[in-house]
């Protein structure tokens, strides 16, 4: 498995110097990005293939330059005489020019073209600093690796020596671990705050478990016990990175994209749960994702040219339910777009009154304007009740009218007895009706009626005046494992089960601290 390299302090450019406050002292050189040859030669003197220049401000002009050891200066219009030449060379990386070297010291410290490019002069406080910084990452790593359980301990080493940490005991993870986060403090630091680092730990367990099978072909995950395939990998990625995004995908929730209302900035919807995404989209082949910064960074990036905002790379910040977009002339909100999961929706417990009181659960899906489906909600509402009917009996699939025309679609079935409708059930609830809407079943339907059957719809007759209708339980996945808990933690006081309680406590005990920290 890869894993990142090491990263440790880098040294840095040594502050500009002034010529004015030039200081006499032993400076020593030190060539960039950590290289460290035998030996390596710079420019020491000016020719047609390789310029060794400096633009003088003062002057006006550009000044040829020249590493002479007999001479004070560095320039050549300032040299005098025969000079002698010398060679500028660092050893394994480095180079100690001594006080007295004053022109050798000037040229590279103050006018080389290739300081800052192949070499920088070694800065002791900024190197105190930059150790400084590493020295209290390392003390944050070990105090995390110190503390952290022994599951994400294993997520985390995971990464570093692959499966063989599935045969190691819990000391040696331990010890492992605090190794780990002396060795290499940053890319600890950096996993203990990759929420997939875990995920895909809980993969590869689950495979290793016998509870998921991953194909040969490292295309497919399935459920070991009946085979049903749970996903397919997207080519050219790591099946347990996939995997891992699979878990935190939203299966029980929709995800929404909606353009956002207002101006610049933007009103995010009130029903967003999570946000994803924003994306700016002025045009049908345009999509650019919109990178999200916090307050801290904003400035910096928008005051630097390079990382400065722009409509091929915008950016936003995400306050007070407002999404200030940069740069500001993004300013049409059909441009913008957002992804997001949405609020879940109030569970409603649907139910109507039983023979002897009891209470009986209605399945039917909750609607405001849909009227309540079941045996006799309508019998209240009759306001034309016709006489006469030849035969006592349950008249079903009976079709209505409306008047005022608009809902349509509702399916009745009436009890007749002594030739009279003595109970009216809905059983199609049909749509687009409202209060005082008047339903007729035409006296065709019923043989022998002396006239139309009519029902005047009052607001009991609806979902939203009664108790009828449901709203099922739409929880986001990242709320599953609590749930699941507490209903344990419950059903073990149901049962009386004190060991199903101890543990279903301490697990959802575990989980508020894993959130916290």
């Amino acid at each position: 498995m890869e894993t990142k390299e090491k990263k440790a302090p880098a040294k840095t450019v040594a502050k500009e110097i002034k010529k004015d406050t030039w200081e006499i002292k032993d400076r020593y050189y030190h060539l960039l990005n950590e290289r460290s040859p035998l030996t390596f030669r710079i420019n020491s003197r000016h020719s047609m293939k390789k310029a060794l220049m400096y633009f003088d401000e003062e002057k006006g002009y550009n000044r040829e330059l020249r590493y002479a050891t007999n001479m004070k200066s560095p320039f050549v219009d300032e040299q005098k005489g025969p000079v002698t030449l010398g060679h500028i060379v660092f050893e394994d990386g480095v180079l100690m020019v001594p006080k007295a070297q004053q022109s050798l010291q000037k040229l590279l410290s103050l006018y080389h073209p290739n300081k800052g490019k192949l070499y920088a002069e070694k800065d002791d406080v900024q190197e105190a600093v930059d150790e400084l910084d590493y020295l209290e990452v390392e003390m944050e790593a070990m105090n995390a690796a110190s503390t952290m359980d022994i599951d994400q301990a294993e997520a985390i080493l995971r990464v570093e020596f692959g499966s063989s940490v599935s045969k190691m005991t819990s000391k040696e993870l331990k010890r492992d671990l605090l190794l780990f986060a002396r060795g290499n403090p940053y890319l600890f630091l950096e996993l203990a705050n990759d929420e997939n680092v875990e995920l895909r730990n809980f993969g590869i367990r689950a495979v290793e478990a016998g509870i998921m099978k991953l194909s040969q072909d490292q295309r497919t995950f399935t459920w070991a016990s009946n085979g049903r395939k749970l996903m397919n990998i997207p080519f050219d990625e790591n099946p347990y990175s996939a995997l891992a995004a699979w878990f935190k995908t939203e299966n029980d929730q929709t995800v929404t994209e909606k353009t956002i209302g207002g101006t610049n900035p933007f009103t995010t919807p009130s029903e967003l749960y999570r946000l994803g995404s924003i994306t700016y989209e002025p045009n049908t082949s345009t999509y650019k994702e919109i990178q999200r910064v916090g307050r801290a960074e904003i400035y910096n990036i928008r005051k630097a040219p390079l990382t400065a905002p722009t409509t091929n790379y915008p950016i936003y910040l995400y306050e007070d339910n407002k999404a200030l977009v940069y740069p500001e002339t993004i300013v049409d909100p059909t441009h913008i777009k957002m992804q997001y999961v949405k609020k879940p929706t109030d569970i409603r417990w649907g139910y109507y009154v039983g023979s002897v009181g009891q209470y009986i659960n209605d399945p039917t899906i909750y609607g405001s304007n849909l009227l309540n489906t079941g045996s006799g909600t309508l019998t209240s509402s009759v306001t034309s009740n016709p006489t006469g009917i030849t035969t006592d009996q349950t008249y079903s699939n009976l079709t209505t009218t409306v008047l005022p025309a608009g809902g349509s679609g509702a399916v009745l079935s009436v009890v007749v007895l002594g030739g009279t409708v003595s109970s009216v059930s809905v059983t199609t609830a049909g749509s687009s009706y409202s209060v005082g809407d008047v339903l007729t079943v035409s006296q065709a339907q019923l043989p022998g009626s002396s006239g139309d059957l009519e029902i005047t719809l009052a607001n009991v007759d609806f979902n939203s005046g009664s108790t009828y209708g449901t709203t099922n339980l739409s929880l986001h996945n990242s709320e599953r494992t609590e749930v699941i808990l507490r209903i344990l933690l419950y059903a073990g006081v149901v049962i009386r089960d004190p060991q199903i309680i101890q543990v279903a406590a301490q697990k959802v005990q575990q989980e508020e601290v894993n959130e916290k920290s």
